[in-house]
């Protein structure tokens, strides 16, 4: 479905100029809409605009933005009902899309836990709806010989089903009991939900149901900011997702602390950043300090997948003490929801 918006004569498709050329075969083989604008330029910003303003809700813009800016980027898109696919450094895209794999709806069943007064910890490595990274940053990690030592949640990107099918492939097939791939930012294609028009949210929330139910994921990681500001998920935004996906929950947001809420009954948890161990250590010292161990305790953190590989993440965990227990991201909603008596 991915490369079937891609080739849709009706569909004009925004993608990037790259000035590494990395994706000039996907750009020539889509016959794709090429321009290279800054969105922090008013006048380009204003030609960004009337191009949006051109184009299908939910047609996806691909490459990246001039300078890096991706909150204003990402914003702008999304005010017009376009998802962003980070695709600057992917490298033989008509490859990757031509080649046939065998994609799997489902995933290995995690060790079995029960709800017990504890601290409940979940990790999940950042960038997985970024293509490049997939295809580059995330194999290098995957190849981590200490990988599967320890529960981790690895954010991808759903569109692989289309855009890379053997990729993923490799990746379900290589995966661990403790590995467990949860749909990167924030579903098919990297958006922030909030700032979609009502009437075009649905399109991008149906096809998001559908590639994550087609590709076994049941977890969701979503950013969603104005610019560079984050913000609460709103009930309607939340009522979409659940009434589009199946979630078990949602791994939001990067701030300073992790907390739980349930906007329209679905369970969503904010992440504390971290780039190193230690920052890893001092975010769940932060989170238990008032903890009085008399009930269950949710924390997530978000694990930047530019500076930390499995290996930190396996000497973080054995750094913390047994009232602490780390879980993928399937068990750490299921437990919430038991600790919440949530259907």
């Amino acid at each position: 479905m991915w490369n079937e918006y891609l080739v849709t004569a009706t569909n004009v498709v925004p993608l990037q100029y790259n000035p590494f050329a990395n994706f000039r075969d996907y750009i020539v083989a889509t016959n794709a809409l090429v321009f290279w604008l800054d969105p922090l330029v008013e006048q380009e910003a204003a030609l960004f605009t009337e191009i949006l303003q051109k184009v299908a809700p939910d047609t996806p813009y691909l490459g990246w933005f001039v300078g890096g800016h991706e909150s204003t980027g990402v914003t702008l898109c999304a005010q017009h009902g376009v998802p962003v696919g980070a695709a600057d450094f992917f490298n033989n895209g008509t490859v990757w899309g031509g080649v046939r794999a065998p994609v799997r709806a489902w995933q290995p069943l995690p060790p079995r836990t029960s709800l017990q007064n504890k601290v409940y910890v979940t990790l999940t490595m950042s960038e997985g709806d970024n293509l490049q990274y997939d295809e580059h940053r995330m194999r290098s990690l995957w190849d981590d010989p200490n990988r599967g030592k320890t529960p981790l949640n690895w954010s991808i990107s759903p569109l692989l089903l289309d855009a890379a099918p053997a990729m993923l492939s490799y990746f379900q097939t290589t995966q661990t009991r403790n590995d467990f791939l949860v749909a990167g930012p924030s579903g098919a294609g990297y958006t922030y939900p909030g700032q979609w028009p009502a009437a075009a949210l649905p399109s991008f929330t149906r096809r998001t149901g559908e590639y994550m139910r087609r590709t076994g994921m049941d977890v969701l990681y979503a950013l969603n900011r104005l610019n560079d500001t984050n913000i609460p998920l709103a009930d309607a935004v939340a009522r979409q997702y659940e009434r589009d996906v199946f979630l078990l929950g949602i791994l939001y947001n990067w701030i300073s602390q992790s907390q739980v809420s349930t906007p329209a009954g679905l369970p969503v948890i904010t992440q504390v950043g971290i780039s190193s161990v230690a920052q890893g250590q001092s975010a769940l010292a932060d989170a238990t300090q008032n903890w009085s161990g008399d009930s269950p305790l949710f924390v997530a953190l978000g694990v930047l997948a530019w500076n930390m590989t499995p290996t930190d993440v396996n000497t973080l965990v054995s750094s913390l003490e047994s009232q602490y227990e780390l879980v993928r991201a399937d068990v750490f909603f299921a437990l919430m929801r038991k600790s919440l008596r949530m259907p």
